[in-house]
């Protein structure tokens, strides 16, 4: 008999981590887990929801607790559906939409306002959100490959950029104040959406704690990029500079990889970024930020629905 748990005691890390390699192929890790999986995030651990015959899991979902804020509003909780996957030989016999249903009532019992989801658009997943009426925003997976970039890009330079070690015990509170409140300053002036992260604590595990580490990379004065190096790709997690500046930013950082002969990738859900950097020739893997409401009448939920959102690659879980 196939029944659903939430946080069964049996179910050890290594033994989620074993059930996601069966559903993706050999591509989790136990670190991946600690991070996605294993912070807390407000004293909060995250949940997770199975479906198993016996001790047998078949799909999986994690529910990451996180709050968004709108402009000056207060921020509210949220739930985020993270390493959510079902293994090959079960796929389209409904489990996934029965695990969204028990992370539905999950979130009325944790007081979310929604659950949201960063999915790729040939995911799955999204399909049964969407199917439960979520909202959808368009998200954009960006990406260069190392050697078209390695004779520089349009005239634009590196040499404004200066790495600053590889580790994170070397960046300055200062700098993690700076860029913790500047999407908060920013979202108060243009009423957008982001998350937010009001103990330094939870910034840093999401931004400069990750699993392969971190370096600031300053661009300007007024600028510098959060880069994690994973494999042979440069992750760009975090920029904080004017909104002017951000594509001649991002491409200066796409040649920064390529001379180090690495591929580049960032996240976003801002279009016209996308399209002006499908123009410069990047390759861009279109996605979708998806919110669940819980309650679709509640104030809260109108608020974050209908606001305009930003979102850093390294917000994702």
């Amino acid at each position: 008999m196939i029944l659903t748990h939430l946080n069964p005691a049996w179910l050890e890390c290594n033994g989620y981590v074993n059930f996601l390699n069966k559903a993706f192929h050999g591509s989790w890790s136990r670190t991946d887990f600690d991070w996605y999986l294993g912070r807390a995030f407000q004293g909060i651990r995250p949940d997770i929801l199975v479906r198993a015959s016996g001790t047998d899991v078949i799909s999986g979902l994690g529910l990451v607790h996180r709050q968004v804020r709108v402009g000056c509003d207060p921020p509210v909780n949220v739930g985020v559906i993270s390493a959510a996957g079902t293994v090959p030989s079960a796929r389209g016999q409904g489990h996934y939409a029965e695990l969204l249903r028990s992370a539905l009532e999950r979130a009325r019992q944790c007081s979310w306002v929604a659950l949201l989801a960063f999915v790729t658009e040939e995911n799955g997943s999204g399909r049964g959100l969407g199917r439960l009426g979520a909202r959808v925003i368009p998200s954009f997976y960006m990406s260069a490959a190392a050697q078209r970039w390695r004779n520089g890009i349009n005239g634009s330079s590196i040499t404004s950029a200066r790495r600053d070690g590889a580790s994170p015990p070397w960046v300055r509170r200062a700098e993690i104040e700076h860029s913790r409140k500047r999407l908060t300053v920013s979202a108060r002036s243009a009423a957008q959406a982001g998350f937010h992260y009001e103990q330094e604590d939870d910034w840093r595990r999401q931004f400069i704690e990750r699993p392969h580490g971190i370096r600031l990379q300053r661009l300007q004065r007024d600028s510098h990029a959060w880069i994690e190096t994973v494999g042979s790709t440069d992750r760009l997690q975090r920029l904080d500079c004017p909104a002017s500046k951000t594509r001649r930013h991002v491409m200066t950082l796409v040649a920064a990889s390529a001379a180090a002969g690495r591929r580049f990738f960032m996240y976003s859900l801002d279009a016209q970024l996308a399209a002006a950097l499908r123009r410069q020739g990047l390759a861009i893997h279109r996605g979708y930020f998806m919110l669940l409401p819980i309650d679709p009448s509640g104030h809260a939920w109108r608020t974050i629905s209908e606001a305009s959102w930003s979102v850093q690659s390294g917000d994702r879980v």
